[in-house]
């Protein structure tokens, strides 16, 4: 049986935060969990940036060959020139998904292959704030209202979530591109309040929550007894 591909992306998180790679002052337990259970790399080449790194996984190639070699160079990337991961996977049966940030990458994700895809409106914008600011969110290239008080975050895995179950039949592949740890940090529905908000505090619980997020996914794939069939 063709083996159901889970691809997490973390954005702006160094080898210091994870407690497997030896950070100190981070508790990682769900993925030092994941380490444990498969392979650990500690050596790779990868460009420092967001949307470069995402470019480079999602077609193979690196940054010279693509033109994407910053931020600002995404529209250097077209369907008609480069073939991303789902065009690939989709002859071979897969349904695919991508949730999370696509920000520097153009068009949708649609237009590169993927089935169905949830993105949102950038980094830092996880809170409805008033028209404008998180106030919404995009599915299959519809705009979807974020409710006062929910956290988008937390929408996002929810969404893969069905995803996972209605294709639960079927070899599927889900690129997640996580991102609240890129700036600017926002608190976390469980995070500190009041005076104790300071920057290193709510990142460390942006780390925290992070490593939950993974957990959800993969209490998931537990559930739908999918957890061995999956990379």
């Amino acid at each position: 049986r063709k083996p159901n591909i889970l691809f997490i992306l973390s954005d702006d998180e160094g080898l210091a935060d994870i407690h497997c790679y030896g950070a100190l002052r981070f508790e990682t337990p769900r993925i030092d969990a994941l380490a444990a259970g498969g392979m650990r790399f500690d050596t790779c080449y990868s460009t420092p940036l967001c949307g470069p790194s995402r470019c480079q996984i999602l077609t193979g190639r690196y940054p010279f060959r693509t033109g994407m070699t910053s931020n600002t160079t995404g529209d250097a990337i077209k369907p008609a020139n480069e073939v991303m991961l789902p065009r690939l996977l989709k002859p071979a049966g897969y349904a695919t998904a991508s949730v999370g940030k696509w920000n520097q990458l153009p068009l949708q994700p649609g237009d590169f292959g993927f089935d169905e895809y949830l993105r949102f409106q950038g980094s830092g914008v996880y809170w409805n704030e008033g028209p404008g600011h998180g106030d919404h969110y995009t599915v299959n290239g519809q705009d979807k209202p974020l409710a006062k008080g929910v956290y988008l975050p937390d929408v996002m895995p929810d969404w893969l979530a069905d995803f996972i179950g209605r294709h639960k039949d079927q070899p599927w592949y889900a690129h997640y591109a996580m991102s609240h740890i890129h700036m600017p940090l926002r608190p976390t529905p469980d995070g500190p309040k009041g005076n104790r908000r300071g920057p290193g505090l709510i990142y460390a619980w942006n780390i925290n929550y992070m490593d939950t997020l993974v957990g959800r996914i993969i209490d998931v794939l537990e559930k739908l007894k999918l957890r061995e069939r999956t990379l």
